[in-house]
């Protein structure tokens, strides 16, 4: 994770799962949070996958596609709820 991050760790893992699977599995590149952007519990962010600058993830949300800066996702799989300025 790039930029100024402060999360509760008990509820953040960045194990690398692949590894467990072994070759089986392709892993699709970093997954990358943006700064100021907000995870909800239990979110899950598939490898791979960018959150832009501002963007809320709701809680329990699979993202399995980039979201874009000041955009708010949620569900399985996560879709847009509002776009553009959160203000």
């Amino acid at each position: 994770m790039g930029g100024n991050h402060n999360h509760h760790s008990e509820w953040i893992t960045v194990y690398p799962f692949a590894e467990q699977i072994g070759q089986s599995y392709e892993p699709k590149g970093d997954t990358v949070i943006k700064s100021d952007a907000w995870i909800g519990m239990n979110a899950l962010i598939m490898p791979g996958v960018t959150i832009g600058e501002g963007a809320i993830v709701a809680a329990g949300s699979v993202v399995c596609k980039d979201v874009r800066p000041y955009t708010i996702v949620g569900g399985n799989p996560a879709k847009e709820i509002k776009k553009g300025s959160l203000t």
